[in-house]
């Protein structure tokens, strides 16, 4: 026999099932009247009964679902509804210029998910600027022109930073300067390192940058 306990939502009161079997299948269709007393069957088989509470039961059954999967619908962003992700993004850290509410559903998805394991720790990391452009399909070229000072590498007088560290990214130029351009720009800026500069163009100038450095991405 399972565990139920009883509690009081929206103004109806309803089973829980905290471990066990199921509730009976008349007792998640009809909530109310599978409250009423009576010995076998006296209420709830009675035919104004279950007339009188048929809305109701109706209105609790589906309030009822609605607590039991308000994890699943609202909270965990693999299965969320679409419209509860931007409020779960603010729980995630996502505030002010770190989402758009115009954001793909699925790169919202993905963002909240990675939140605490990828996106924060990695945060000013190339790894963590290459996984959000996949993330949001965009194809890039990054190059390098200079190799920044490294702790144990560097010796004193090497550059620490400055304009002389400094990456270049391309796109393609069927990218538009409207969308893709801006969000590129905006990726950076916000998870790119703070001592390095960078630069975002189109792949027709390639040219001008490949004589200083690498390429780290392509």
């Amino acid at each position: 026999m399972s565990t139920r306990d009883l509690a009081l939502s929206g103004g109806f009161l309803f089973r829980r099932d905290t471990g066990g079997t199921s509730a009976p299948a008349q007792t998640q269709q009809r909530p109310i009247l599978s409250l009423l007393p009576g010995e076998q069957g006296a209420y709830t088989e009675n035919e104004v009964a279950q007339w009188l509470l048929a809305p109701w039961d109706e209105y609790s059954a589906d309030a009822i679902v609605g607590i039991q999967n308000y994890y699943a619908s609202y909270l965990d962003p693999r299965t969320a509804k679409p419209e509860a992700l931007d409020w779960v993004a603010q729980w995630a850290g996502y505030t002010g210029p770190y989402w758009d509410v115009q954001w793909p559903t699925e790169a919202k998805r993905s963002l909240i998910s990675n939140a605490f394991t990828r996106v924060w720790p990695q945060r000013g990391s190339l790894a963590l600027l290459l996984w959000l452009f996949e993330l949001f399909g965009l194809s890039v070229d990054i190059i390098s022109n200079t190799t920044p000072f490294r702790a144990n590498v560097s010796v004193a007088g090497d550059n620490v930073g400055g304009p002389s560290s400094i990456f270049h990214v391309l796109l393609p130029l069927t990218y538009d300067r409207a969308i893709e351009f801006p969000l590129v720009r905006k990726l950076i800026a916000l998870y790119a390192p703070l001592w390095v500069g960078y630069t975002v163009s189109y792949t027709d100038s390639l040219a001008d940058v490949m004589q200083a450095g690498e390429v780290v991405r392509s």
